[in-house]
């Protein structure tokens, strides 16, 4: 009988921190809704600003669940699967919210990393040298003349003249 007693309490154990666990990973997703949920009307709204803020935000609480899904969210493995796979899902919403972000509001980035697909317009030979590929008013600095082509680029982005200027990370 003191057996099977012990047994119960374990469980009733495992199950308590189980669902402790859980349940912040659960407010922490919900969170993260709710912030997505309040993009969307800003970004009707053309606000790129407050969707920034809910890019930021989001970024915060989903870092924030992944320490604790990475920490102690193995304790109850499919939650732990799920919250995984949660956090890269919430991953891809900001990658891909951040992309329409830039376009529509580029100016919001300055002095922020960005990392985007580039295709230059034109190429422009400068007094050092260096050359700026540019398309509108984006642009970045390359020791190249070479061509035209599509390529990513990851950066600190700046104001220079007229143009924003993606640093490349060297």
């Amino acid at each position: 009988m003191a057996k099977i007693r012990m047994f119960f309490t374990l469980v009733l154990i495992y199950l308590s921190i189980a669902g402790l666990v859980t349940f912040s990973l659960f407010i922490h997703e919900e969170a993260i809704q709710t912030t997505m949920f309040g993009t969307w009307p800003a970004k009707d709204a053309k606000r790129w600003d407050v969707v920034l803020d809910g890019i930021d935000l989001i970024k915060k609480i989903n870092f924030s669940m992944k320490v604790i899904n990475y920490s102690v969210g193995w304790i109850q493995p499919l939650a732990f699967l799920s919250y995984r796979a949660y956090g890269k899902a919430a991953d891809y919403y900001v990658n891909a919210l951040s992309t329409e972000t830039f376009a529509n509001a580029p100016d919001l980035f300055i002095d922020r990393m960005v990392d985007v697909s580039f295709k230059p317009k034109k190429i422009i030979h400068l007094e050092n040298g260096q050359y700026l590929a540019v398309n509108n008013n984006l642009g970045f600095f390359t020791n190249s003349r070479s061509g035209l082509q599509r390529r990513r680029i990851i950066g600190r982005l700046v104001k220079d003249g007229k143009y924003f200027i993606i640093q490349e990370e060297q």
